[in-house]
């Protein structure tokens, strides 16, 4: 059992920001990198054979594709440029998509429950 201690930034109404450290404990951590280069589709991911998607707690995605790539998550699209973190309460689809032509490797990084 490990703890990813999460840093999470907080904008309030007068446009301050705030951060709060919080500590979550996880049962498991598992990685799937890619090289993304393709510039005509897709690649989508099916963590059934990693976690049961209610199990999956928190993603991360770790991007060295210079443009930057577009992620679907859950159905829901996102910009990551070089990081993204999010806490789930489940992962049910995940998309990576880029416009790069030179590629790069993206890391998928999921923790369960």
């Amino acid at each position: 059992m490990g703890t990813l201690n999460a840093k999470l930034t907080l904008n309030d109404s007068d446009a301050t920001k705030r951060s709060i450290e919080k500590a979550i404990t996880y049962t498991e951590k598992k990685e799937l990198t890619v090289h993304l280069i393709d510039t005509d589709g897709t690649i989508s991911f099916t963590f059934s054979e990693i976690a049961a998607a209610a199990d999956v707690a928190a993603l991360l995605i770790t991007s060295a594709v210079t443009d930057g790539i577009s992620a679907t998550i859950n159905g829901q699209a996102v910009l990551v440029d070089s990081l993204m973190f999010t806490h789930l309460t489940a992962l049910t689809s995940l998309t990576l998509s880029t416009t790069d032509t030179t590629g790069g490797n993206v890391t998928v990084t999921i923790w369960t429950v």
